[in-house]
C-alpha cells in the first residue's frame, strides 16, 4: 500500500462513532461523552478536585493510556494531517472539538469523562460521606461502560472509502463471541486500579495468547507450525483496523534465513467501497494455525510481535519501536 494512501486510512480508523451493541448490552449504555456535560463550572467535579481525595486512583490513571489518549505519538501521528473533529470525542471528550487544546488534551479520558454526568459524579456504589452529589449506576463496572469507544463501524466516521456496515472496530462485538467471559474490568481495571493496562503493558500482553509451537522436515525443508489461541476473552489484535501481529522464524543462529507472515485485517474494493475480505487475527474463540517454511535445521526460534501499526508508518513519524511494537511471545522448539 502507497504511504500517502495508508496515512490517509489511519486518519479515518481512529474517529470516534456511535455504538450499536447487541441487544442484551444496549439497554444502559453511558452517555457519550460530550462537551457540554464536563463539570466546568463546579469545582468539587473538576479532574483536579478527584485527585486530591482519590490519590491512589489519580496516580495508577496518570501512568495509563487513557490518560495519555490525545497526546501519544501514534494517535497524533495518525490524526495530525486532518485534524478530525470526530476522532477528539473519545480521544480528549472534555476539549473543543474543532480546536483541542489545553488541560482537556493534556489530561486525555480523564476523571470527569467518564464518572461525570449532569453534575453528579457516577458510582458503582454509593458512599456517604462523599463531598458531592453520587449517582449509583452498576453499569459502570460493566463492559458496557467502555462499549462507546472500543466498538463501532465505518457509518460512524463517514465519508469514507469503507463500506459504512464494515466495522471500524470491534472488541465487543469479539467479547460477545466468547462464552465464557469476564468484563472488560476483569482483565483490564484489575482490583479498581485505573492504570487500565493494554497491549502496551508487556505482563497483560504476555498473557493474551497461548503459542504450541511444532517443527519437522517435509521434502527436504523445514515446517514450523505455530497455533495460537487467544486468552485476551476478544481478538488478537483488537481494537483499531491496523493493529497486527508478525509472526516469524528462523534457523537457531541463522536470522539471515528468518521468515515471516503478518496476522491483520485485509480489505478490497467492491461496489465501490472497500469491505473486509480477510480477517487473520487471533479470534476470540478459536485458535490460529501458523505455518511457516524453513531451510533444513535442527532447532527453530520464533517470535510473534504486536505492532500497533505499519512499521513504514512507525519509522516515517520517528515513532520509537518500544511505543510502536510489543514482543507477546517468543521460543525456540527443537525438529521432529
Amino acid at each position: 500500500m502507497h504511504r500517502s494512501w495508508l496515512a490517509y486510512v489511519l486518519l479515518v480508523a481512529c474517529a470516534a462513532p456511535e455504538v450499536a451493541l447487541p441487544e442484551a448490552e444496549s439497554a444502559r449504555v453511558l452517555p457519550e461523552p460530550a462537551t457540554d456535560e464536563a463539570p466546568r463550572d463546579d469545582a468539587n467535579l473538576h479532574d483536579a478536585a478527584c485527585m486530591r481525595c482519590h490519590v491512589e486512583a489519580a496516580r495508577s490513571w496518570e501512568g495509563s493510556a487513557h490518560h495519555s489518549a490525545f497526546t501519544n505519538e501514534i494517535f497524533q501521528a495518525e490524526w495530525a494531517p486532518r485534524r478530525q473533529a470526530a476522532c477528539v470525542r473519545c480521544h480528549a471528550p472534555l476539549a473543543d472539538a474543532e480546536a483541542p487544546q489545553g488541560d482537556a488534551t493534556l489530561n486525555g479520558i480523564s476523571c470527569a469523562v467518564c464518572h461525570v454526568r449532569e453534575g453528579s459524579v457516577l458510582a458503582s456504589h454509593a458512599s456517604p460521606d462523599a463531598p458531592h452529589p453520587i449517582t449509583v449506576d452498576d453499569t459502570l463496572s460493566t463492559s458496557t461502560a467502555c462499549a462507546g469507544c472500543h466498538d463501532f463501524t465505518f457509518a460512524s466516521v463517514a465519508p469514507t472509502p469503507y463500506a459504512k456496515a464494515e466495522m471500524l472496530q470491534g472488541t465487543m462485538r469479539e467479547w460477545h463471541e466468547v462464552q465464557e467471559r469476564g468484563t472488560c474490568q476483569h482483565c483490564h481495571m484489575a482490583e479498581g486500579s485505573h492504570a487500565m493496562p493494554g497491549a502496551r503493558d508487556a505482563t497483560l500482553l504476555s498473557h493474551a495468547l497461548h503459542v504450541e509451537a511444532l517443527a519437522h522436515v517435509v521434502h527436504g525443508h523445514t515446517e514450523v507450525t505455530l497455533t495460537l489461541t487467544s486468552l485476551a476473552g476478544h481478538a488478537v489484535p483488537t481494537g483499531d483496523m491496523f493493529r497486527r501481529l508478525q509472526v516469524e522464524a528462523w534457523p537457531v543462529n541463522r536470522e539471515a534465513a528468518r521468515v515471516s507472515t503478518t496476522l491483520m485485517r485485509h480489505f478490497e474494493r467492491r461496489d465501490g467501497a472497500l469491505h473486509q475480505v480477510r480477517d487473520e487475527r487471533v479470534p476470540a474463540q478459536a485458535p490460529r494455525e501458523v505455518s511457516l517454511t524453513l531451510p533444513r535445521t535442527r532447532r527453530v526460534a520464533w517470535r510473534i510481535t504486536w505492532q500497533a501499526l505499519d512499521p513504514r508508518l512507525a519509522e516515517a513519524h520517528w515513532i520509537p519501536d518500544e511505543d510502536a511494537a510489543r514482543v507477546v511471545a517468543e521460543g525456540v522448539v527443537e525438529v521432529r
